[in-house]
C-alpha cells in the first residue's frame, strides 16, 4: 500500500531524478517507466507504484479511503502534487473524457430540448443512461399513429392480464373521493 511506505534518501533522490518539470504546463512528466496508458511507474522494493500516487502521499500526506487520485491537468505521466487531487472515483470518471464523461457534459437531447430533472427519464435501453422524456413521448404518439392495431391488442391483453390491479385501483381511487368530497362538506 503507498500510504504506509517511508522512502529512504536513496529512493527519495532516485524518484526525484524521475520527473522533469516542463514549465509552460507545470507539469512534472515522468521520465521512467510508464504503463501503456501513460501513468509513471516507481520501482521500490520490489513493488511497482504508481508515480503520480507515490508524489501524493510525498507531499499531501495519505490517500483516503474511497477515494482515487484525479490529475487535474489529465496528463497521465505528470506527478507534480499540485495538479493532483484526492476524489471518490465517480468524480475521477466525470471529470475525463470517457463516453461516460462525455454524456454527462450533455445538457441537450440531440434535437435541442434541455435535460433537466423534469424532462429527464432514466434508462437503461440507451446508451447514455438517460432520454429526454419529449422525444420519448413523441416517438411513443408516432408509433400509435402508425400502428393502431398493435396499440389496440397491447392494450386489450395487458387490461385482460391485469384486471383485478385495474378494478382495485379504480376502487381505491373511487373511494378517495369520496372521502375527499365527505371532507370539503364537513368544513
Amino acid at each position: 500500500d503507498v500510504n504506509n511506505i517511508r522512502l529512504t534518501v536513496n529512493e527519495l533522490e532516485r524518484f526525484t531524478n524521475s520527473y522533469f518539470p516542463v514549465t509552460e504546463s507545470g507539469c512534472w512528466l515522468w521520465d521512467g517507466v510508464c504503463t501503456g496508458s501513460g501513468y509513471g511507474q516507481f520501482y521500490c522494493r520490489g513493488m511497482r507504484i504508481p508515480a503520480h500516487r507515490m508524489a501524493y502521499v510525498f507531499t499531501k500526506g495519505q490517500i483516503p479511503d474511497e477515494r482515487e487520485i484525479d490529475h487535474l491537468c489529465r496528463v497521465p505521466s505528470c506527478a507534480n502534487p499540485d495538479h493532483l487531487e484526492a476524489v471518490p472515483h465517480r468524480v475521477n470518471c466525470l471529470r475525463g473524457v470517457s463516453p461516460m464523461a462525455i454524456q454527462s457534459k450533455k445538457t441537450h437531447c440531440p434535437r435541442g430540448h434541455a435535460y433537466t430533472p423534469r424532462n429527464t427519464m432514466n434508462t437503461v435501453r440507451t446508451r447514455n443512461g438517460r432520454m429526454c422524456r419529449i422525444c420519448h413521448n413523441a416517438r411513443i404518439l408516432r408509433f400509435c399513429h402508425a400502428h393502431p392495431e398493435k396499440v389496440k391488442s397491447k392494450n386489450a391483453a395487458y387490461r385482460a392480464k391485469n384486471r383485478d390491479d385495474i378494478n382495485r385501483k379504480r376502487r381505491e381511487r373511487r373511494l378517495v373521493n369520496k372521502i375527499n368530497t365527505a371532507m370539503v362538506g364537513r368544513t
